[in-house]
């Protein structure tokens, strides 16, 4: 098995897998979070085409997509997205950006 670029270790938590322990640790976190009522509508994974103008960006023949870690409420009904990152990219940070103008949405960065 080829090793992995960051030397993260997947981990499957409630059914889902994550791309290391953080990301699941964070999952944790955020379900207590969820339990005791202090966020709403977590969801994992969301989704964002990325789209300049009228123009999908396309990577060969594949629309190009920024996938976020998390989607919650906050208990004030603040809309807030997470990217959890071990190690934050030049490839991250731009499609952190892109996102931004986008579709106005300030990613978290979540470490």
């Amino acid at each position: 098995m080829k090793p992995r670029k960051y030397l993260n270790t997947p981990t499957v938590v409630d059914g889902f897998k994550f791309d290391s322990k953080g990301e699941a640790e964070r999952y944790r976190a955020l379900r207590l979070l969820e339990r005791a009522g202090e966020i709403t509508d977590l969801e994992l994974r969301p989704r964002f085409p990325l789209v300049i103008g009228a123009m999908p960006v396309k990577i060969g023949n594949r629309q190009a997509v920024y996938w976020g870690d998390f989607r919650y409420r906050t208990a004030f009904g603040e809309s807030v997205t997470e990217d959890f990152k071990g190690m934050d990219t030049p490839i991250s940070k731009l499609k952190r950006a892109l996102v931004k103008v986008m579709y106005g949405v300030d990613v978290r960065l979540v470490r």
